[in-house]
């Protein structure tokens, strides 16, 4: 949690020159030698408060304003960085002191680059997407002899790449002439594999997505309408990927996708 202290005291006549050595240990005891050197009382207040924050986190910003010197601490562990602005030193009391939460974190920038696009004939075809990419649309025309159009895309996480592990190597097999498949949880196709005509095998591989060493979430999903077979093509919307098939008949029969969102909670 950042965390920001401001500490506000009156201004006393005389210069002091700030310091800007970069103690170690507990912050709390090197504030006097980071605000110019003011007297030992006159930071007994802002000690306190600096050392009840400093026990909450680790990661924290201080900020300490008296009279015009301004100091600024980041404090990483327990390690302290300042930045000083040369001015008088304060004579006084410390008038008044509060602690601001910082601001929530900027949003992430979550993007689907347009990846391989395969063409293969659908009898005895196995198709399988690149190194870290996903089905994101399926398209067929004709019979089983006829041909299927396979679109991969890249994951961008703030101009990131997501890298996809593909756990599942065997596969999932299932009856091209009446099925329903699903992807586990938080998972993409990447690949689609025919055994035989209309009445053969269709297996399905899929994986895993992360950022940054984190697990990428495929949620919420959707379930698209009905289309034939032998004459359609299906594209996923914008931070879509394909997390599913169905399909029931020859050919001519129905297809229907389900595909689900992108997105990344930490």
């Amino acid at each position: 949690m950042d965390v920001e202290i401001r500490t506000t005291v009156a201004a006393s006549a005389g210069p002091s020159p700030a310091k800007t050595e970069r103690p170690s240990g507990n912050p709390a005891q090197n504030l006097t030698e980071g605000c110019g050197g003011a007297r030992q009382s006159e930071w007994i207040t802002v000690q306190t408060d600096l050392r009840s924050a400093y026990r909450r986190t680790t990661d924290a910003i201080v900020t300490a304003t008296m009279g015009s010197v301004h100091c600024r601490f980041s404090l990483k562990g327990t390690d302290m960085l300042k930045k000083f602005l040369p001015a008088a030193l304060a004579a006084t009391a410390v008038a008044a002191l509060t602690l601001v939460p910082a601001g929530p974190a900027a949003a992430l920038t979550i993007e689907i680059r347009p990846g391989q696009v395969s063409t293969l004939k659908q009898s005895n075809s196995k198709f399988s997407c690149p190194t870290n990419e996903v089905l994101i649309g399926r398209g067929h025309r004709g019979d089983e002899n006829g041909n299927t159009t396979f679109h991969c895309g890249r994951i961008y996480i703030d101009n990131i790449q997501v890298t996809v592990n593909k756990w599942d190597i065997w596969g999932t097999k299932t009856d091209e002439n009446n099925h329903n498949y699903h992807t586990s949880a938080n998972q993409a196709i990447t690949g689609i594999r025919h055994d035989g005509d209309e009445n053969g095998d269709t297996i399905y591989y899929s994986g895993s997505l992360f950022w940054q060493g984190k697990a990428v979430q495929i949620t919420p999903r959707q379930v698209e309408g009905w289309v034939r077979e032998n004459n359609h093509a299906s594209m996923g919307g914008t931070n879509q990927v394909m997390t599913g098939r169905r399909h029931t008949g020859d050919e001519n029969g129905w297809t229907q996708y389900e595909y689900g969102w992108i997105s990344y909670s930490g």
